[in-house]
């Protein structure tokens, strides 16, 4: 059992199961976007909402969305963190590596995680420095304004090559009597920004009415089984909560509610002794309270998938006896 990992793992082996991990989950983030960000530098894809149907690098099956890079990036960059302190202390390589995640959060536009982005700042600038102008001003540029302008680059270069590729159509499908010539087409380029004046939750609302107008009152005491929202809307249920009651009924439920206020007190102590954590508690606690606020509107951790499982990984952190210190 994973949750054993306190009791019988050594010092040295928590450390290299925090390497391993951050291992595989970068690796399935090159996988998942390296195709797609090549693709998005041609002009021929908008990152946000990419869902490859058939990925070679997945044996043909279907590679994650940007919300789930997205939420990888995040959970890399929390865990960059933990490494720099127990593992590699190169502080150069980590600081490019968060500059990195962080602009690939920016581009693929999910607000969810950006917001869940803006609350992990806050958090770690107050375990990490003082409320200093200078070490605000610093925090700011090195999280916020840099990413932001690689961002804004990257988003110019795909609106450019973009902007080629509908003249060269045009052109090509231009059936006159007289070459059509690139400075007679009038066309605007524009940046690959996210219309953020549509639903705030994406039309999730309507699902979980709808969750609720199917599935009747005597299936909510057994559940309906594994994939219940496939079975009634034939979607995700966008909840780990609605996706637990639906699946494994009341009492399914009430384990799965019963679990999130015991970690969410865990949390809590964490947070409101913020200068008192090592580092392992703080930045395992952090990556739970995202797994958490994502869980929200998404099933995430409630399936089985990267979620269930880092929640299981650094939940075992947080259990740490006060006694016994990891870093």
């Amino acid at each position: 059992n994973i949750f054993l990992i306190n009791n019988f793992f050594p010092k040295k082996e928590k450390k290299i199961i925090i390497f391993i991990s951050f291992l595989i989950l970068f690796t399935v983030f090159v996988l998942s976007f390296f195709n797609p960000l090549l693709l998005y530098l041609s002009g021929e894809l908008n990152i946000y909402g990419h869902f490859s149907e058939n990925y070679d690098l997945f044996l043909n099956k279907v590679s994650p969305r940007s919300s789930g890079i997205s939420r990888s990036c995040l959970i890399l960059f929390i865990m960059t963190f933990i490494l720099e302190k127990i593992i590699i202390k190169k502080e150069i390589i980590f600081k490019l590596l968060r500059i990195i995640f962080l602009t690939v959060i920016f581009l693929c536009q999910s607000r969810l995680i950006i917001l869940t982005t803006f609350i992990s700042f806050f958090f770690i600038y107050f375990f990490e420095n003082k409320f200093t102008l200078k070490d605000i001003s610093k925090f700011l540029l090195q999280y916020t304004l840099i990413p932001i302008i690689f961002t804004f680059s990257i988003m110019d270069i795909h609106a450019n090559q973009k902007y080629k590729l509908i003249k060269q159509k045009l052109i090509n499908e231009y059936t006159g009597t007289e070459k059509l010539k690139e400075e007679d087409i009038k066309i605007e380029k524009e940046l690959p920004i996210r219309n953020f004046s549509e639903s705030v939750t994406s039309g999730r609302f309507e699902d979980w009415r709808e969750i609720f107008k199917k599935i009747e009152l005597n299936s909510l005491y057994i559940g309906l089984g594994s994939q219940a929202d496939r079975y009634l809307i034939n979607q995700s249920a966008s909840n780990g909560i609605i996706y637990a009651l639906i699946s494994s009924g009341i009492f399914g439920f009430l384990f799965y509610t019963l679990f999130l206020i015991m970690i969410l007190i865990k949390l809590s102590n964490i947070f409101f002794n913020i200068k008192k954590n090592n580092y392992l508690e703080f930045y395992s606690g952090l990556i739970i309270l995202v797994i958490f606020i994502r869980s929200l509107f998404e099933t995430s951790y409630a399936v089985f998938g990267i979620d269930l499982i880092l929640v299981s990984i650094f939940t075992s952190f947080i259990n740490i006896d006060k006694g016994q210190k990891i870093i």
